[in-house]
């Protein structure tokens, strides 16, 4: 069976909610503080997890508390952190999340997702990536890291926010795709004609995704 290989952050979510922002030099009350692991390479790990692959999230963490509650939950789900460095020095990924009448503002310590070595992360695709694996990445670790990681051949590459590549470096991605060495699955929020490259689109198949309605929700959960 082929196997998914994740790509990308692990953060720790500080959560709390409050009925108003402090503003400069005050302090306010806030209520139902929580701990979550996060991070959209975690989160995007569990979510393969839970759908049944055999997952492996290639990554970093803190050697601190906060980096063992994101791998105890990371094991919880299933997903392996046999790729997951722990870093001493440098704090686990942090987001500090608040919450007020339904908004958040979240501000991101990025720590040892920072710190994730280039040369590892390549000789871990090199030596376990086999033909139909895939490679999914989105970008909260060092761009120059998923550059180079996304060329391996004959793995199906999934990319989230594609159109955060420039137009220059979405063309490094042509020979791969003539050649066959990849299948490439790109997703964005902007528009496909302005933003992606008429080469590479041209090669591809484009799908819009509608937004859910209620039915369709509901539908989802009892299907599940």
């Amino acid at each position: 069976m082929n196997k998914v290989y994740v790509l990308g952050s692990i953060n720790c979510d500080l959560v709390m909610r409050s009925e108003k922002l402090p503003q400069a030099g005050e302090t306010t009350e806030g209520q139902d503080f929580l701990i979550n692991s996060g991070g959209k390479g975690a989160n995007q790990a569990v979510a393969c997890s839970k759908l049944g692959a055999e997952t492996y999230l290639i990554g970093a963490v803190g050697n601190d508390v906060f980096g063992e509650v994101c791998l105890h939950a990371l094991q919880d789900y299933g997903c392996s952190d046999k790729f997951i460095s722990k870093i001493s020095g440098v704090s686990t990924g942090i987001a500090s999340i608040w919450v007020v009448g339904g908004d958040n503002r979240i501000l991101l310590e990025h720590g040892a997702n920072y710190r994730l070595e280039k040369e590892k992360v390549l000789q871990i695709l090199k030596k376990h990536c086999k033909e139909g694996d895939v490679l999914i990445s989105q970008f909260e670790i060092k761009e120059e890291i998923i550059e180079e990681a996304k060329m391996y051949g004959h793995m199906v590459v999934v990319m989230d926010e594609v159109h955060r590549l420039n137009k220059d470096k979405q063309d490094l991605l042509l020979p791969y795709l003539e050649n066959g060495l990849i299948t490439f699955i790109g997703m964005t929020t902007s528009n496909p004609y302005h933003s992606i490259n008429p080469a590479i689109r041209s090669r591809c198949q484009i799908f819009e995704c509608k937004e859910l309605s209620i039915d369709d929700i509901m539908t989802g959960l009892h299907r599940a």
